[in-house]
């Protein structure tokens, strides 16, 4: 049998005894129990798939001992006995139905152990041995009452070997069965006549308070509180106390009778966590409402002192428990634990209802929303999420106005970054962006002019160029212009664009002195330059013998490179104007020469010494010679 074929029940019971396992791996509670809403990050079924093994192997080891030739030794079949025995007693506890294929044949191999070994016992070793596996019956709902077993009420605690693990007495397993089930009378039979202790406590399934809570057996918990000395507040070693049990049983009417009787509501057991956080974990938005009510504190972070009732909420996108949780008037929207604030992992996970219930938080600070990111407006801009950019457009407060000012253009440049068409016509429609914001330098040193440019986002572009108040000349951090970026990035769709808008500035410098076309020709990018020098709407506003800082003409920039390409443009252009000077290729050689990353120095050198003899010049420059000479000495 598959883990998988195993009932619900039985992987209930199954994970909830592994629970103090799992614990040393650093997971949370509520990734242990199937029904928890949260998607445990570091669960591994292996664990699972070994206890199942044990069970499987003890199984086979019966039928080996039992079946086979070998001899059987009453050792051996002893120790198998008490295996297959304690499987059982581990998956077919509280309400566990008895038609599992796998548990049944487990039990009916335990009582066949037993049948076996009860001949060469005592009458009071068979005895006990007989109500043991009574109890299991039990406890799988074959049997009615425990009334049958008083009669057995002679095989108590001198039968049993020790108090180790399942080695318990039989009277003590009965308390427990009793109150898993939910039996009143039961309870009061073992109690009353037979001296069992109400406050017993089982290494696995706590005292029977936390037994009945957690079965969600109301009488049976009101009947425990009544007994002299029940403590409410009792814990095991794993920090689970009957609080505890009952809300993660999702039941309410024993978490309100717990705390009206005086439970701890804020109690940190000694996993540290309390109520509410496992309520929360569990998204039991009814027992998170109760908790809130009566005052639990909601600030309370986990055991690793990484996230509150809050972040987790919005961790499991639980609407519901968010909203329970907000309607306490205490509760800090703002703690950042290691993965950020509930609001960020709402924004992060794209929840914006959630969002939404954040926001309208009267102490929400979005400057505090995630110290690992930029704000939220940035944020949302960049990964495309319209609902919650329209949510904090709308929630915006005059308090965050100063902050709010360059989120607003950063906002703009990563909406324009990541082509955000949509977002961008819902940030230029609101009342808070005007044209300084749109004209602005962002984080990356850019308008978002500037950003659609550079990425050759054409559409982009056009919305931005249709707002009036959108300049198409702003200058970077750097100096240039968008039309400047667009040609040194190489973007021609972008560069014919803005050439067709007669208020571009073709000539704008930026901090070097270098123009658009300077740009284009210092990174070999001829197509564009072409485009520069054949302007759509008057091919003669271009300063082809522009100066930059240095001295140099965009012809001078494309051989100091090397670039032979541009360099074959620019000769051909300025011989159609009639502008092209002996000096100026004199320069554009002597640069070629000395320039010291030049990639096509034999072909540029050869496309100006041509036009060199084109035109009768000779170049004989001895200050060249001597740089070259003192070079290659050095």
């Amino acid at each position: 049998m598959k883990l998988t074929d195993l009932p619900q029940e039985i992987l209930d019971e199954i994970f909830y005894l592994l629970y103090p396992r799992f614990k040393r791996h650093r997971l949370e509670i509520s990734s242990v129990h199937p029904g928890a809403r949260l998607v445990c990050k570091r669960f591994d079924t292996t664990i699972i798939d070994c206890f199942l093994r044990k069970i499987r192997k003890a199984e086979s080891h019966f039928h080996k001992l039992v079946f086979n030739t070998a001899p059987v030794t009453r050792s051996k079949l002893l120790f198998v006995t008490r295996l297959l025995s304690q499987s059982v007693e581990n998956a077919a506890s509280r309400q566990t139905p008895g038609n599992c294929q796998l548990v049944n044949e487990i039990l009916q191999a335990a009582e066949d152990a037993a049948d076996l070994l009860i001949p060469e016992m005592s009458d009071r070793k068979a005895g006990s041995l007989k109500y043991r596996h009574g109890l299991i019956q039990a406890a799988m709902g074959e049997m009615d009452t425990y009334r049958t077993l008083i009669a057995l009420r002679g095989f108590e605690i001198d039968d049993m070997p020790s108090k180790k693990m399942s080695m318990i007495t039989p009277i003590e397993r009965g308390i427990i069965a009793a109150a898993s089930t939910g039996s009143v009378s039961d309870l009061q039979l073992l109690i009353n006549p037979l001296g069992a202790s109400p406050t017993y406590e089982h290494c696995h399934f706590g005292t029977p308070l936390r037994c009945a809570a957690f079965g969600g057996h109301e009488a049976v918990v009101r009947f425990l509180m009544n007994l002299e000395g029940v403590q409410l507040d009792s814990e095991n070693k794993d920090g689970n106390a009957a609080l505890n049990r009952a809300a993660i049983a999702n039941d309410v009417n024993i978490v309100r009778l717990l705390l009206d009787g005086g439970a701890g509501i804020d109690f940190q057991y000694g996993a540290k966590e309390t109520p509410l956080l496992l309520a929360v974990a569990f998204g039991y938005d009814s027992i998170v409402g109760l908790l809130v009510e009566k005052g639990a504190n909601p600030n309370q972070t986990d055991r690793f002192e990484e996230t509150t009732p809050l972040v987790w909420a919005a961790t499991n996108g639980d609407e519901k428990v968010v909203r329970q949780l907000l309607k306490s008037a205490s509760i800090n929207v703002n703690f950042h634990g290691s993965e950020g604030t509930a609001l960020s992992i709402a924004m992060e996970k794209d929840l914006p209802v959630i969002v939404d219930m954040l926001l309208r938080s009267p102490s929400m600070d979005m400057r505090e929303w995630n110290r690992n990111y930029s704000m939220p407006l940035e944020w949302a801009c960049r990964e495309g999420h319209e609902a919650i950019v329209r949510l904090l457009l709308d929630n915006f407060k005059l308090s965050e106005l100063e902050t709010f000012e360059t989120s607003i253009v950063n906002a703009l440049s990563n909406a324009a970054d990541s082509d955000r068409r949509g977002i961008l016509r819902m940030l230029f429609e609101s009342e808070y962006v005007n044209a300084k914001h749109l004209n602005s330098q962002g984080l990356d040193g850019g308008s978002a002019l500037h950003n659609a440019a550079k990425l050759n986002n054409v559409e982009t572009m056009e919305i931005l160029l249709a707002d009036v108040r959108v300049d198409p000349n702003a200058r970077a951090i750097s100096g240039r212009t968008p039309l400047a970026t667009a040609a040194h990035e190489g973007r021609s769709e972008a560069v014919t664009l803005l050439l067709f808008r007669d208020d571009v500035d073709r000539n704008a410098v930026d901090k070097s002195g270098i123009t658009p076309l300077g740009c284009a020709c210092e990174n070999n990018i001829p197509a564009i330059a072409e485009a520069l020098l054949n302007d759509p709407l008057n091919d003669s506003r271009v300063q082809i013998h522009h100066r930059d800082e240095n001295g140099l003409t965009p012809l001078m920039l494309a051989a100091e490179w090397g670039n032979n390409r541009v360099v074959e443009v620019l000769l051909r252009r300025e011989r159609e104007l009639n502008i092209l000077t002996a000096d100026n290729i004199r320069r554009a050689i002597k640069e070629c020469r000395l320039g010291s990353f030049v990639q096509h120095r034999e072909e540029t050198l050869a496309l100006l010494s041509a036009e060199m003899t084109r035109m009768g010049e000779d170049f004989d420059d001895e200050e060249v010679e001597a740089k070259l000479m003192t070079r290659m000495v050095n």
